[in-house]
């Protein structure tokens, strides 16, 4: 199973056929999806017909009932999840613009109230994980110790950091420990004080590393394993790129799938990779549910 700690979102998407340079321009389309890394890696999985599971609290209010719904109709488990006042998704609304950039604006109090379900629930979560996905970003107080247990366990974390967190000091700290940070070349930068993917994959390397990921959005991205120092390049597919919202958190999903296989790290990069490439070129109103038809496509 893919247990997965973190924050979900509700976002309200809004394209444009405008650029950001023409300053403003007219609503093409209007829809709602759920988001958060966690949840959308954790879709991925599923749609990829892995077991996964969610771990964490969800608000009781009837308003809210629909996340729960959308998690069970995503065929994400909802066994390891407490119920608690105020613990509502993250609500974020996204603009997209004809060439595929976004812009996110999000109301974060929720991540306040977050809070891990009852240690009965996080230690039967535990004795069925096989990947831990956690996003450093949200993750809710306690979560470091569920990370220790899961090293202690040798169960891989898959670990997203890309911002200032929520709990700065135990996402650090998670940070040191995961054995698959997969970050975006930039946060790396900002948390090294390095430039180049060579400098920042060494400045974070440690002896807890299976690998560590560098991802450089149409760069494509950078990676180190634990059996050699050299960085290796893959880049990204040349695609006609129509949304670019949530293509990190379909990376992460599809690296779990990859790594729960017991895939190379390069073939788990090179699957991840192909994952975002196969919804970034969808045309919108053409649906994001990921397949692995989709995926092979770019892969062969």
């Amino acid at each position: 199973m893919i247990l997965g700690l973190g924050c979900i979102a509700y976002d309200q998407m809004l394209f444009t056929e405008a650029t950001w340079s023409e300053g403003k321009g007219r609503i093409s389309k209007k829809e709602f999806r759920f988001g958060g890394n966690v949840r959308n890696s954790l879709g991925v999985a599923a749609a990829l017909g892995k077991s996964c599971a969610y771990l964490g609290t969800l608000s009781p209010n009837p308003e809210w009932e629909f996340v729960l719904t959308d998690l069970q109709a995503t065929g994400i488990s909802t066994e390891f999840i407490d119920f608690k006042d105020g613990s509502h998704p993250a609500i974020a609304t996204v603009v997209i613009t004809r060439t595929g950039d976004r812009y996110i604006a999000y109301e974060d109090e929720s991540l306040k109230v977050l809070s891990l379900p009852s240690s009965e629930k996080v230690a039967a979560a535990l004795t069925q994980t096989k990947i831990l996905l956690i996003d450093g970003n949200t993750a809710p107080l306690g979560s470091l110790d569920v990370a220790a247990r899961a090293n202690a366990l040798g169960i891989p974390i898959i670990y997203d950091l890309e911002r200032p967190a929520t709990h700065p000091d135990e996402a650090m700290a998670m940070l040191e420990i995961a054995s698959d940070p997969i970050l975006p070349l930039y946060y790396g930068q900002e948390l090294t004080g390095k430039n180049s993917p060579e400098e920042v994959i060494a400045s974070l390397w440690n002896s807890s590393r299976n690998a560590i990921v560098l991802t450089d959005g149409e760069n494509g991205s950078y990676f180190r394993t634990g059996t050699e120092s050299h960085i290796h390049h893959i880049p990204a597919f040349p695609i006609e790129v129509h949304d670019t919202n949530g293509l990190g958190d379909i990376f992460h999903g599809a690296y779990a799938v990859a790594c729960l296989e017991g895939r190379s790290t390069l073939d788990c990069v090179k699957y991840a990779t192909a994952a975002a490439a196969s919804i970034a070129a969808r045309e919108v109103g053409e649906g994001r549910k990921i397949s692995q038809e989709g995926i092979k496509k770019y892969l062969n």
